[in-house]
């Protein structure tokens, strides 16, 4: 394993643990020096061989607790679309989509008025380094499609269930964004259609 992730410290933050040699410093110094839209700022500290990243646990504002809460329709579609565009725009900081905690813990879902803010959790890892995307990445599209289930959207839902078999299933590159794009676009047409 090249990282764990390690208990919440004193609630107020999620650690994740790793040895120097997989940490990508020109990224950590990208998050110390600006602020990325839509990603959650860190804080960095080395010891030895090992590196710790925290990040501020705001837990009450997870997708895991809106889902708890109540979440629309219109809410996970605009959440989808927000995953995409913040994954996307991560080129234009040499950041590796791969290092996405797609975590449903690990997403921030902030409501200001009527718009969703959405933050994701970004490890600063060498390309290839976050051994667990693939775990968190099933965890993510198995809560998508359960929402959608639950709010009776059967399109969404079978389409997520697919995806999930589908990356269950491939040994190479998934390509979220390109997947979301996909049911997005599609559910474009079909609306339009019906209007």
């Amino acid at each position: 394993m090249e990282h764990k992730e390690l208990e919440l410290y004193k609630d107020k933050f999620i650690v994740f643990e790793c040895l120097n040699d997989i940490v990508e410093m020109y990224q950590v110094k990208t998050f110390y020096y600006q602020r990325i839209s839509g990603v959650r700022a860190f804080r960095y500290s080395m010891s030895q061989n090992k590196s710790f990243i925290y990040y501020d646990n705001k837990s009450e504002n997870s997708l895991t607790e809106a889902a708890n809460i109540g979440i629309s329709l219109n809410d996970i579609y605009r959440l989808l679309e927000q995953v995409k565009l913040i994954i996307e725009d991560c080129n234009n900081y040499l950041l590796y989509p791969d290092n996405f905690c797609l975590h449903p813990s690990f997403i921030q879902v902030n409501r200001e008025e009527k718009e969703l803010k959405v933050e994701l959790l970004y490890l600063p890892f060498k390309e290839k380094a976050n051994d667990k995307y693939k775990k968190y990445m099933i965890q993510f599209i198995s809560m998508i499609s359960k929402l959608f289930n639950e709010l009776n959207d059967m399109e969404g839902f079978y389409y997520f269930v697919r995806l999930l078999e589908t990356l269950k299933e491939e040994s190479e590159e998934f390509d979220i964004c390109k997947n979301i794009e996909l049911f997005i676009g599609h559910g474009n047409k079909k609306k339009s259609m019906l209007l």
